[in-house]
């Protein structure tokens, strides 16, 4: 289904595209209130505008012998379908409501413009056997509809709302739209199926196996339909639930897993700090929020056809070290060895990102001859402090500020961290180099 330009046919004297369809209900209600032309408009006012507008061009012919006159027309739909338009309960016509709404509005018309075509082009009895009859003597039309790029416009609410709305049609679960549906042409209802070509993670339901995935490799164009997936019954299940999370990631090249928020938080920093740029390199970033899925994504994204690699911490590696995808941290885990990666200064510019840094008072006035708290409160960046003390004061808080690090884990620590940490740790250096370069 072509998604064309509603303006040019959203109008009810346009007989083109959704106009028909506009033009068939206008049929149908004057057809259902049996109006009379002087029913529509006070024919004696117009009588004398017309006469006035005549007067002019009566002026206006150049050849005696022709007569070029306005009068008034005798077709009640023609009168009717130029007075109407369509707009919302401010009286703002459509067309400068923006594209967004029109084309959303425009879909669910193109769908009824297709009936249209079908009752007013066939037959009656050719029409009535394309139906599907049931026990009960329902008729159901079967209906295919294609969406190219229904996104376009829409932000990510509505496009998430058009795509239910368009599914609860195809599944007869929208009461208003099957009496539309009943009232102008018979039906009570479609069997049939939704197929959607989109580039939108909204757009996708959440559910894995309603999505073919079309992409090319090694100059090839192929695809993967996640219905013929089969992974048993409880990693289907996993997969399933979690999938609203991660859909963004079946328009990627290639995914890098982590174990959960700070380093879903630091790994578009660190790839920044390697001059690196994930969304350039079609590289996404899917939090497993804890390392036991793993495995489950992993096989996924392999049966899509997407190149993932994943990063755990160090105590998961007896694990899962026979997996070669899966790589870990060289310490016990991310925010220890991001901690052993700062220099004092570094960490204390972390720390003062947070309003973190006055703690350090109570150690600096013990080792910093003529400590002035105040001056380091205020500005703490250009305070002196000696490199040793910054070293033996990195040391005293080690394992108290790696617990507080492991207890209040969120992506914009993580994102603060791998940003004031003075280098990219070696092993996510090495993850990220291989998914975006493919190289260790």
């Amino acid at each position: 289904m072509p998604i064309r330009s509603p303006n040019k046919e959203l109008n009810f004297t346009n007989n083109m595209g959704t106009g028909k369809v506009l033009n068939y209900i206008m049929k149908k209600s004057l057809k259902s209130k049996n109006l009379e032309d002087i029913d529509l408009i006070n024919k004696a006012s117009v009588d004398e505008v017309i006469s006035e507008v005549n007067s002019i061009f009566s002026k206006l012919n150049g050849l005696s012998s022709e007569t070029i006159e306005v009068y008034l027309s005798d077709n009640k739909e023609n009168i009717i379908n130029r007075l109407l338009e369509i707009g919302d309960t401010n009286g703002r016509c459509l067309s400068s409501l923006g594209d967004g709404l029109q084309y959303s509005f425009n879909i669910f018309l193109n769908i009824l413009e297709l009936i249209v075509h079908l009752k007013t082009t066939k037959k009656e009895e050719d029409y009535e056997n394309l139906m599907i009859k049931d026990k009960e003597g329902k008729k159901y039309l079967p209906l295919i509809i294609g969406l190219d790029e229904p996104e376009i416009h829409q932000h990510p609410y509505r496009q998430r709302a058009l795509i239910k709305s368009i599914r609860k049609i195809i599944d007869n679960e929208n009461e208003d739209f099957l009496k539309i549906i009943n009232e102008l042409f018979g039906i009570d209802g479609f069997i049939g199926q939704v197929f959607v070509v989109t580039h939108s993670p909204s757009i996708l339901l959440d559910d894995y196996k309603q999505i073919v995935r079309v992409f090319k490799k090694d100059g090839i164009v192929d695809s993967t339909s996640g219905s013929l997936l089969d992974f048993g019954e409880d990693i289907h299940k996993h997969l399933k639930r979690s999938f609203m999370y991660f859909k963004e990631a079946m328009f990627s090249k290639k995914i890098i897993l982590v174990e959960g928020d700070t380093e879903f938080g630091a790994v578009p920093v660190f790839a920044e700090s390697l001059g690196l740029d994930l969304d350039k390199q079609g590289v996404g970033i899917v939090k497993l929020d804890g390392a036991d899925g793993v495995l489950k994504y992993l096989k996924l994204f392999e049966a899509f056809n997407i190149d993932a690699i994943a990063i755990l911490d160090k105590d998961k590696e007896i694990e899962y070290s026979n997996n070669e995808n899966i790589y870990f941290t060289e310490k016990i885990d991310f925010e220890e060895e991001m901690f052993d990666m700062f220099s004092f200064k570094q960490y204390l510019e972390y720390l003062q990102s947070i309003n973190k840094h006055n703690f350090l008072i109570r150690y600096l006035n013990n080792k910093v001859e003529g400590f002035k708290p105040r001056e380091f409160v205020e500005k703490p960046l250009s305070y002196y402090i000696p490199e040793e003390v910054g070293k033996e004061i990195m040391s005293e808080i080690r394992v108290t500020e790696i617990e507080e690090l492991r207890d209040i884990k969120n992506t914009v620590r993580g994102a603060l961290l791998a940003k004031y940490v003075d280098n990219v740790p070696e092993s996510f250096k090495v993850v990220i180099n291989k998914a975006v370069l493919g190289c260790n």
